[in-house]
């Protein structure tokens, strides 16, 4: 787990935990060149090289979001891995996340989940 101040690949600047859930933890980090702020995804491996159905995963997920265009989903920026733990760096969306809003809301109509889904 990061923790704020700590440098990623010697240009992210971890500024806050956002959120995590089944697959990792997101983080807010400041790009120490450009000054921008990002979203960086952590995926642990628990110990696990990178083999097998989790790297198939992530770079899955990589290739996903890397093609496809839609204001709900962010761009991919960057990708990189460490020896136990891999990296997604995408654009910074500000707003509310689903989880608060479900929680908030308790249930969502059916027009109002396909506002969500599609943006």
């Amino acid at each position: 787990m990061l923790s704020e101040g700590d440098i990623l690949d010697g240009k992210y600047k971890i500024v806050a935990r956002i959120g995590s859930g089944n697959q990792g933890t997101v983080y807010a980090a400041k790009d120490l060149r450009l000054g921008m702020l990002w979203a960086i995804k952590e995926i642990l491996l628990d110990g696990e090289e990178f083999t097998g159905d989790k790297t198939q995963m992530i770079q899955a997920e990589v290739m996903t979001l890397k093609s496809v265009k839609n204001v709900s989903l962010p761009l991919i920026i960057d990708y990189f891995k460490t020896e136990y733990a891999a990296y997604i760096v995408m654009e910074f969306i500000e707003g509310e996340t689903l989880e608060s809003i479900l929680l908030r809301k308790k249930v969502l109509k059916p027009s109002e989940a396909l506002h969500y889904g599609t943006g």
